[in-house]
């Protein structure tokens, strides 16, 4: 080989060094060349979690090696519909966009599963309400000898008798826990004796003096709320530092600040929740489903239907649950692209739903000719 032939070599193998270092380090720095656009550019990265973990992830369609959680990189900016998937779950599916040197997140994926309901008490039952601390319930049931009220451990569905109404009894009957899921208060409709049953033992007392009822049993101490008007509110659970009342008769929904007992929000609705981390109220409007942040100070509209929402609930910080004619559905919050809804369950004449987010299971009654009692749902 001539000296010039080795030279020639030599200047091939250095230009070919110098084109390609620049290569090297672009690709290690996150720069891919973008076919569709004829230009380099620099990626972005997709992080995804969702509950449960080790679900599948598909970019468009295509598989991902990665399962959630996970940290895709080296995307290329454009629109992706994101796929996650698990077996026996219902798929989450949004269009995200990926963009030149961000980070897009999606870290609330909430997978629900498929489960069918099961029956855990048999027979006619006209209302159910979960206590508190989710580990106990009440229930009506409707017997020939009139109107029975029970108590069942959610546990074992262990059930004891608390209480049997006279037999001619037809008018309303409210039912409500204490603050600590201990004891249960009954009053009937076009009354003002409230029966207070400890659900535990076997003793029951009652309230005369209503101003004592609503300060010692409800514990509401804003005084803007006089004993002689209290009939006339139903009480949300509510943050410690504020009280919230539906006003039956016009549909206000009020929070009054503890501190100053003045009113901090107001709105006509006929339901409200607060939210878990307790700085949002989902409160529903006409046929219409709104929130309401405390932080930031707006309203937003989350859906609105053309059936009646009977039920509302916070699965979590993400999630919502209604019940829409005899449907209960989740909806995502995450307004990016579209909400994922999904019909968790459909059957003719749902009541009385109750909802418990830590062991996640949604509890309801069925009225149907065919079919009576209480049931669980597990999601």
């Amino acid at each position: 080989m001539t000296l010039r032939t080795r030279r020639f070599i030599y200047s091939v193998f250095i230009a070919i060094f110098l084109l390609c270092v620049p290569l090297v380090i672009l690709y290690t720095l996150g720069y891919r060349y973008n076919f569709e656009k004829n230009k380099i550019q620099k990626t972005g990265i997709f992080i995804l979690k969702s509950e449960p973990e080790k679900a599948l992830i598909f970019l468009n369609g295509k598989l991902q090696k990665e399962k959630t959680p996970a940290r895709i990189i080296n995307l290329l900016p454009n629109d992706y519909l994101v796929k996650v998937e698990k077996e026996n779950f219902y798929p989450w599916q949004k269009n995200l966009t990926i963009q030149s040197r961000f980070t897009t997140f999606a870290e609330n994926i909430f997978l629900f599963e498929k489960n069918q309901p099961k029956k855990i008490m048999d027979g006619n039952v006209v209302f159910f309400s979960l206590s508190p601390n989710n580990q106990d319930a009440v229930f009506i049931k409707k017997e020939n000898v009139g109107k029975e009220i029970w108590h069942i451990d959610l546990e074992d569905h262990k059930t004891n008798l608390l209480y049997r109404l006279p037999s001619k009894t037809n008018e309303t009957v409210n039912v409500e826990w204490s603050a600590d899921g201990q004891k249960i208060v009954i009053n009937q409709a076009k009354t003002e004796k409230y029966i207070v049953l400890d659900i535990k033992a076997d003793n029951a007392s009652v309230y005369d003096d209503l101003s004592l009822f609503y300060s010692s049993f409800r514990e509401i101490k804003n005084k803007l709320l006089e004993p002689k008007n209290l009939d006339d509110f139903t009480f949300i659970k509510s943050p410690s530092s504020f009280t919230t009342t539906l006003n039956k008769k016009n549909k206000d929904i009020s929070v009054f600040s503890n501190d100053t007992d003045n009113i901090v929000w107001q709105e006509k609705a006929e339901l409200a929740k607060w939210s878990p981390n307790e700085n949002k109220i989902l409160y529903l409007k006409n046929l219409e489903l709104w929130i309401y942040d405390f932080s930031k100070n707006n309203s937003a509209l989350i859906t609105r239907d053309s059936q009646e929402i009977k039920e509302i609930f916070w699965i979590n910080d993400d999630y919502i649950l209604i019940l829409v004619g005899n449907t209960l559905k989740s909806i995502e919050l995450d307004d990016r692209d579209t909400r994922n809804v999904t019909n968790l369950l459909s059957e003719n004449k749902i009541k009385n739903v109750a909802l418990d987010s830590d062991e996640q299971k949604i509890y309801f009654t069925i009225e149907a000719e065919n079919e009576k009692g209480i049931f669980e749902l597990s999601y």
